[in-house]
């Protein structure tokens, strides 16, 4: 009887509930002249804060890290090469140290090449970080098109549902062909 009582009190709180647990999503489709060549699939309850261009979008949850994702248009591979490679150096002007490479790989998103790398950063209090933080970076070319996707995060808050979204964003990017972009 109290077994009964017990799978009668969970359905009536998961019939209740709608399911509440399970996080729903949000699809960003970039807006018509945009530089973006990709979407992705968001958490619902995430806000946005894209700049004036319209080319760089932000987000800021509860302090928990942060996620962006910013466009370049190039004319040459050698160009996009180019940005890549300063973006990189960048992250080492922040505090990273030159081991502080986890993870240097190719990858395929939505069947295109792309590079994922991952930095440990250390403390810099001065950049209002206390503690340890990973830096997750995602560099997708899409035609003449460099996309860069990064997470900041607390080393801590890696697995964290804020750092799982990344991990979903990073798994539902599909790619927009030009002659298909809005």
């Amino acid at each position: 009887m109290k077994r009964i009582f017990i799978i009668f009190v969970w359905v009536t709180l998961f019939s209740l509930t709608g399911c509440s647990g399970l996080p729903s999503y949000n699809t960003y489709t970039p807006p018509e002249n945009s530089l973006f060549l990709i979407e992705f699939d968001y958490p619902a309850d995430w806000n946005w804060d894209v700049n004036a261009k319209g080319h760089v979008i932000a987000f800021n949850p509860n302090g928990e890290g942060d996620f962006g994702v910013f466009v370049y248009e190039k004319e040459t591979l050698n160009e996009i090469t180019n940005e890549m490679n300063e973006d990189l150096q960048a992250r080492f002007l922040y505090g990273a140290d030159r081991d502080a490479y986890i993870i240097f790989d190719p990858v395929a998103i939505d069947d295109h090449q792309a590079k994922h790398i991952t930095l440990n950063l250390p403390a810099n209090p001065r950049q209002r970080h206390e503690n340890a933080r990973i830096q997750e970076t995602y560099y997708l070319v899409v035609g003449n098109r460099l996309h860069i996707i990064r997470l900041n995060i607390e080393k801590d808050q890696r697995h964290s549902a804020f750092g799982r979204s990344f991990d979903h964003v990073i798994e539902t990017i599909r790619v927009i062909e030009e002659s298909s972009a809005p």
